[in-house]
């Protein structure tokens, strides 16, 4: 981590806390590869999101409730996305 890039995200460079990088690699013969660090994210600012696939909306639907149950949640702190598919053969 260079000065600026330090200094721009020192709040997020805590003992214990833990982060992401994004950077770029740098790669030379006969010397270790290097993570060049641009930026740093800490887990708390990353959206969450959960993907889950159903073969088809009637398995969905069956399943919703226990779903539900599972994660803990109401289905009114949900954002829903439906991409409906043909089954693979």
């Amino acid at each position: 981590v260079f000065p600026k890039t330090y200094e721009k995200f020192s709040d997020r460079i805590v003992e214990d806390n833990k982060v992401f990088l994004r950077g770029r690699v740098a790669v030379e013969d006969e010397r270790d590869g290097k993570l060049i660090c641009e930026s740093i994210q800490g887990f708390d600012e990353i959206p969450k999101k959960l993907w889950i696939k159903f073969p088809t909306m009637e398995r969905y639907q069956e399943r919703e409730k226990q779903l539900l149950e599972q994660l803990q949640i109401g289905r009114e702190e949900i954002r829903w996305s439906f991409t409906l598919r043909p089954p693979r053969p």
